[in-house]
This record gives structure tokens, sequence and C-alpha cells, in this order.
């Protein structure tokens, strides 16, 4: 049976004084892939591999938490308050795990089985969206338990993120397509061709009103939409063009910083007053903020054969 194994830790945060963003520290994955990370807050990170997340302290950089699979993990997310983690596989398996008693909430292999590609936890925790290779979307809920799957894109469905107040999901396709679902009513109300080839992440960036997205093509799209109003308006759709295909993706609500990363080992980082770029020797797939207060920030990167790499902004004022 898996085992996940939490302790209690105290909060602090990264100092290192930089003009610019500078490598900090290498938390060693004894090689393996880290394919997705999770930010619990500026202190606490889980790094998913394979066959198992590790629930890193970095004030000690030390592993003080493992969950060990059967099956090969694929995605995770975690509640707004870090204490609710969702998982997929590659089995079909569906789980929702509470963080402070180690029980699942939610554990159900889908039907038919296939792979799960993307989750997403809605901000209480109460349901979790997913993504198949298929094409297929499925929304679960734990309380009362339902169970919601639908076709959604016409090649692999890939990424999928819930709105602020749960009600809505936008999820992006393996055809370059974002589509929107209203999952109250059950049905996609909107669609829109935004990128070249795959859309490999997506999420919500403003209430019901903005997305970003970024795929294979290399390009960022930042996509302005009218839910509540008239759908069927076509957004407002701003394009940061990169080189190489998009791995990782985020978004800093404080100061409006987008991060990404690319498999070829690249961190960029967009924001008002500027760009900042960083190649580090190893591929990408993914990366994170991990926020310290209003001004400063740190990077975490997961990486093929280093682990999490954690970068540090100590000294670029980003103000928005």
């Amino acid at each position: 049976m898996s085992k996940l194994f939490f302790f209690s830790f105290i909060i602090f945060t990264i100092l290192a004084g930089s003009s610019q963003a500078q490598e900090i520290t290498t938390l060693n994955e004894k090689k393996d892939i880290v394919y997705a990370l999770a930010v619990i807050d500026t202190s606490r990170i889980l790094a998913l591999s394979k066959y198992k997340i590790r629930y890193w302290d970095l004030r000690n950089k030390e592993i003080v938490g493992q969950y060990l699979s059967g099956n090969e993990l694929t995605c995770m997310d975690v509640s707004d308050r870090g204490d609710i983690i969702a998982l997929g596989d590659k089995a079909g398996t569906v789980r929702i795990i509470s963080v402070n008693d180690n029980k699942d909430l939610y554990n159900k292999k889908v039907s038919p089985p296939e792979p799960i590609t993307g989750i997403s936890l809605d901000s209480r925790g109460k349901k979790v969206a997913v993504t198949f290779l298929s094409g297929r979307i499925g929304v679960f809920s734990t309380n009362p338990e339902t169970e919601w799957i639908f076709k959604g894109h016409d090649k692999a469905a890939l990424c999928l993120d819930f709105s602020e107040d749960g009600r809505f999901l936008v999820s992006g396709g393996a055809e370059g397509y974002v589509k929107f679902w209203d999952i109250q009513l059950k049905k996609e109300f909107k669609q829109i061709k935004t990128h070249k080839s795959q859309i490999r992440k997506i999420m919500w960036i403003k209430k019901d009103t903005e997305i970003i997205s970024g795929g294979d093509d290399g390009d960022i799209h930042v996509l302005k939409v009218e839910i509540i109003g008239d759908p069927t308006k076509d957004p407002e759709i701003k394009t940061i063009k990169r080189k190489g295909r998009i791995t990782g993706l985020d978004y800093d609500k404080k100061t409006g910083g987008i991060l990404s990363c690319t498999l070829d080992g690249m961190i960029r980082l967009n924001f008002n007053l500027g760009i900042y770029m960083k190649k580090l020797s190893t591929p990408l797939f993914d990366v994170k903020f991990i926020p310290e207060n209003s001004v400063f920030f740190s990077m975490a990167a997961g990486t093929n054969g280093r682990g999490v790499v954690i970068l540090n902004s100590k000294g670029l004022k980003l103000t928005h």
C-alpha cells in the first residue's frame, strides 16, 4: 500500500543577495527526472517523479515526506491551502489525498482506464478535473461523490485549470485548441484555436477573465475572455514568442510576472519592466514561483538528472 508521511515545519524565507537571478541550491533527486512541481509555501515544495512524490523542506534541503506509487505518476495539483493533493497516473487512477491525516478522500480508476495527462483541483479542494490521452475530460467530486466524464478534444487533452470560483474549466489539447467548460451546465461553451501545435500548460491568471497558455510551438498566449457577459465575443490575445517547447508555466499575481521554461533548459521571466532569461545545462519539465513577499521571489525548476534547482531573484525589483 502506498504511504505518505508528513511532519511539521517552520516557515522561512530564502535569502540571497544579487542584482540578477542566480542559482542558489539544488535539491538532489538522485538522478530521477522531476516532471512536476507544487509549491506549498515559502519553505515547502513537492517534486513528482515517475513513481514517487518527495516533500522537500527548503530550509534544511532535505526530504521530510514521501509518497510511493505502484503506477507511473503523470501529474499532480495542490489545493490553495496546501492541505489536499490530487494525483493522476498512467493507469487512469484519480486520487485525492488529505495531507494532514494521510487519508484518501477519493481513489478510483476511471472506466475504461487510460492515461491521465493533466489534473486540477478547485480552490477548496472539493472537486478535481483531469484530462485524458483520448481527449476526454473528467470532473470528480468528493462531497458528495460524483463523476462526470465527457468528450473534450478531438485529439489528446493535455492540461486544464479551474476558475477561481470553481464554476468554469479551461482546457488545452494536442490540436492547439483552448476550450471553455461550464461545470454547472456540464457543457462546452467556447473554443479558440490559439496554438499551431500541442498546448502543454494552461491556467487562469485573473478571475474568469484572463488565462495564459504555452505549447510546443514555443508561444505563450495571454487571452482576455468574456465569460459572464458575452462568451461569444472574440478574446483579446497577446502573444509572447519563445524558442523551444514550453514545458512549464506559472504566474505571480503580486508582480504580474509570467515564468516559463522549455525542454532545452531555458528559464524565462516576462514582467512589466522587461525580460530575464537563464539557461541551465539540463532539460526542464516544470517551473514554479516560490513567493517571498510583494517584491522578491525564488523559482524552482524540475530537471532531468539534477533534481530541483532553486533560483533567487533578489535585487530584481518587480512592481506591478
